[in-house]
């Protein structure tokens, strides 16, 4: 897991969000940090919607934000 979590942090961190969110729907256990690398990307390149609606998606699957998670989505 810890290599999909860096894969799509780069991804996300470089632009490729599409590829960011191939790696991101085939983690099977989404942990904060994967939601927080995806929102971040999103963020990082302008899409503050997408980066909203993967916070609402993060909470209705139960995770829990940490700091660096609420510090992106306030930037949407």
């Amino acid at each position: 897991m810890v290599l999909d979590t860096t894969m799509l942090d780069m991804f996300a961190k470089s632009g490729s969000l599409d590829k960011a969110r191939e790696i991101f729907e085939v983690i099977p256990t989404r942990v904060v940090v994967c939601w927080s690398a995806m929102i971040g990307g999103y963020v990082q390149h302008g899409f503050g919607e997408e980066a909203l609606n993967c916070f609402a998606d993060m909470k209705l699957q139960g995770v829990s934000p940490d700091s660096v998670t609420y510090s992106s989505s306030l930037k949407a």
